[in-house]
Parts: structure tokens; sequence; C-alpha cells
């Protein structure tokens, strides 16, 4: 073989194996990929410049479709890089030594939730100039060789509304974070029905197709509108007689009400030491009396409207109307008037639907004392009971018991 043949042949051979290698490159090119980078070891403000100068250099490899920072929360760095959609985490960190710099990286696949790259080098300290001509070249090759192999990463939607709104029908349910928004993964195209809440707000549902990836989803907050002024109070009176009242709010802190007491049918919850005037027989666990007790009352709230825990106070103004076998309603002639100062309490977690429940003392003012003494004989919820009589024969003098309990439900309208 000429000299000649010789040259023709390692030429063509050259030829094939560049040809080849063209391929090879073709075959081996890849999508590029949603990358999350986390810088540690310096303090904020020294390692800003870095991470700047990182983003600016990764985001012009063709391996790199878009630079996520990582965002801070809870969970491994795989974790959050997996939750953003991000097919790579790159975990650098910087210590400097003297006037060099080293940067060692740990690569990951969030999917995997494991490594497959690490590597250390150190640099001269960089200046300005140096950050922005090829100082990262060594990581950038080793994130671009992590990439070979891997696919494109799923498509995207953008969650937006309030923090702390729970977002429901889009791959389980989302809390928002401080930031308000949230990238999620999605195949495309895709019909969504979701649904949002938010403590103090309207319910929200809605649907949507999406048909281009970064597609954003606003979520409203409506407001709840303001509960009713009037509602309804079913309540245990002394936790024994059932009472039923109305409730009308003036304004943010005082109220009115009125409201009904029944005698006729109660619970005896000291057994057999139920009213010696009851009409039910000894041992009985109701107690019953001809006797409605009808009343008005004001009071005043301490706590916020719309606060789940509200403490308040009341004074309420009632009459006691008595039926005597044989005769008509009148007032009774034992004790016609009494007034009762209480403290209370409501609470719920929807503002519609409360409990509450109130302690209060009983005054009657124009009572006959011994009378009611005999009367109430341990009658119902058992309490301290006191009085005294009046200053002249036969004329009334006054009676108080306490505590007088009430637990109730109030229900706006």
């Amino acid at each position: 073989m000429t000299l000649r043949g010789l040259v023709r042949g390692l030429l063509l051979l050259a030829l094939l194996l560049g040809a080849g290698s063209c391929l090879e490159g073709q075959a081996s090119t890849q999508a590029a990929l949603r990358i999350m980078v986390e810088l540690t070891g310096l303090e904020d403000r020294a390692r800003l410049p870095y991470l700047d100068s990182l983003e600016a250099s990764l985001i012009q490899s063709p391996a790199a479709l878009a630079v996520i920072q990582a965002p801070k929360g809870e969970g491994s760095l795989e974790q959050r890089a997996e939750h953003e959609a991000c097919a790579l985490a790159v975990q650098v960190g910087l210590s400097i030594d003297a006037e060099q710099l080293r940067i060692e990286w740990t690569i990951f696949e969030p999917p995997r939730q494991e490594s497959v790259a690490q590597g250390a080098v150190e640099k001269d300290l960089p200046d300005a100039r140096a950050l922005s001509t090829g100082y990262w070249l060594e990581l950038i090759d080793a994130i671009e060789q992590s990439a070979v192999g891997l696919e494109a990463p799923k498509s995207f939607m953008v969650v937006e509304g309030q923090p702390g709104t729970v977002v429901s029908g889009i791959g389980g349910d989302i809390v928002l974070p401080e930031s308000g928004q949230v990238e999620l993964a999605l195949a495309l195209p895709a019909y969504i029905v979701w649904s949002a809440t938010f403590p103090g707000a309207r319910r929200e549902r809605g649907t949507r197709i999406v048909t281009e990836s970064g597609t954003t989803l606003v979520i409203p907050r409506r407001a709840l509108p303001p509960p009713s002024r009037l509602s309804i109070d079913s309540a245990l009176y002394g936790l024994s007689f059932p009472e039923l009242g109305l409730r009308w709010d003036v304004g943010r802190r005082f109220y009115l009400r009125a409201m009904i007491t029944q005698y006729l049918a109660g619970l005896a919850l000291q057994g057999e030491q139920g009213l010696q005037i009851s009409k039910q027989p000894a041992g009985s666990l109701l107690t019953s009396l001809d006797l409605l007790q009808p009343g008005l009352g004001a009071g005043y709230m301490f706590s916020q409207e719309a606060a789940k825990f509200r403490l308040y106070t009341s004074l309420d103004l009632f009459a006691r109307l008595a039926f005597p076998e044989g005769r008509q309603a009148m007032l009774d002639p034992v004790a016609p008037l009494g007034t009762q100062l209480a403290l209370g309490f409501d609470w719920g977690e929807r503002p519609a639907l409360r409990l509450y429940a109130e302690l209060g003392v009983a005054v009657y003012p124009w009572a006959f004392p011994g009378l009611m003494m005999a009367s109430w004989s341990g009658q119902g919820f058992p309490r301290f009971v006191g009085g005294a009589a009046g200053l002249f024969p036969g004329h009334p003098g006054w009676f108080a018991e306490f505590p007088v309990p009430r637990l109730g439900l109030r229900i706006h309208l």
C-alpha cells in the first residue's frame, strides 16, 4: 500500500468515527429539565452573588429548562424538588479557606430520592469578572452528565391564592404557602374539578380545562356574610327546665333578649329531693310546676363578634306566672318578680351555630323567703339560697339563689 493510500484510509476512518460521534451525540440529546439549586455554607449576604452567578451560568446550559431556587420549608431537598416538578436537585456547599473557595456538590434525582453524583473543586476566590466567565464549569458539566437519560419534566400549572387556603382536586389536598403560589406537575391536556376552603371565607368551587404548561389558577376569596343579628336560644335553665328565647345583637357589643322559662316539665337532678310542691311523685326523674317565667334582658359582649370564644354578661328581669288549679293565670304571690345577673360565654366553629353557658345569681326583691325556702327544698341544680323577711308581718322581703346555670344552643337565623 502506497503512502497516499494509507493517508486516504486514515482520513476515511476519521470521517466515519466523526459521523458516528455526531449520531451518538444526537441520540443522547436530552430535553431541557427543571433544576432546583440550594447553596449552603455562607451567610446570606455573602452567598447571594454566588447563587446569582450559578443560576445565570446554569440557565445557559442545554440541560436546563428552568433553574429554581430551593424554597425554605420542611422536608429534604429531594422532596421539595419533587414537589416543584424538578428532574434534578443540586445541593452546593461553599466554604472559604484563606484565599481558596471550596465548592462541594451533590446531585439528586428527586423521583428516586437518592444522589446520582458528587464532586468537589477548590478555586481562587473570584472577582465579579470571574463569576461571570465560566467559574462553575466543573459543576455544570457534572449536572449535564447527570441529566443524560432523564425524561423531560411533566408540564405544570400554578395555583395562586390566599396563603393557608386548602385546595382539593388537583393531586390531593394542597395548602398554599406564605408566597400564595405553588407549582404543580400536571399531564396535559387536563380537566380538573377543584374546591378551596379558607377560614372565614366561602367555600369556592370550579372547573378548569388546562391545555398549556404554566397556566395559573387564581383561587378567589369571598368573605362569609355576617351572621344574622337575630338568634334563637334554646337552653336548660338551672340545668333542669327547658326555656326558649330570642336574642337581637345591637351593634357589635350590646344585645337584647327575651325568653320564657317553663316549669311544667323538668329534670329532678337530685332525685327524691325534688320540689315539695311538684306534681310528680317522689323519686321521679321529672319535676313539674304550674309556673311560667317570661323575661326581658340586655347584655354586653366582651369579645369580638367574629371570635370563636366570646365572653359576655347579662342582666334579666322576669315575672313568675302561676296557674293554680281552678283559677286563671296570675302573678305568683310568693315571688312575683325577679332579676338575674349572669356571666356567660358562647363558642362555635361556625358563626351560625354556637354552644353557650351562663352562671348567674337570681334575686327576688318582693318575695316571702320562708315560703320560697319551703317550696325550693333543693329544687333542680344544687345551690346556695338565702333571704330576709319583711320589716312588718305579712310583708314581703327578698330571696336570692346562687349559682343559677344555663346551658344551651344558640342558632343565628
